[in-house]
């Protein structure tokens, strides 16, 4: 992809990543991130500040950093691809807190 138009991509998608924000551990891998286990590993052993950091962080560059994996060709694939990992993870959540709505329940 040349640079003109990763330029161009990165000014037309520059806004915030709420799926790199709201589960980074799953984004990233799936996003072809692999350093992305970092927040893994940054989210579970440190404290909650620095949880609530990572996320912010990964919110702020997600867009970014997806696209310079160079698996999307156009802003319409990327937006769509973006849209679905929002609402899969907001699925996943929903289905959490049901099965802990239910084992407290049924507890």
């Amino acid at each position: 992809m040349n640079s003109i138009y990763k330029e161009n991509l990165y000014s037309e998608l520059n806004n915030w990543n709420f799926g790199a924000m709201l589960c980074p551990f799953l984004w990233g891998p799936g996003n072809r991130i692999d350093w992305s286990f970092t927040a893994l590993a940054l989210i579970s052993l440190c404290n909650p500040l620095t949880a609530l950091l990572v996320c912010i962080w990964f919110g702020m560059n997600g867009n970014k950093w997806a696209l310079d994996t160079g698996r999307y060709k156009d802003s319409s694939t990327f937006e769509t691809v973006q849209k679905r990992w929002v609402a899969g993870i907001l699925i996943l959540y929903c289905l959490l807190y049901l099965v802990f709505a239910a084992v407290y329940i049924l507890d």
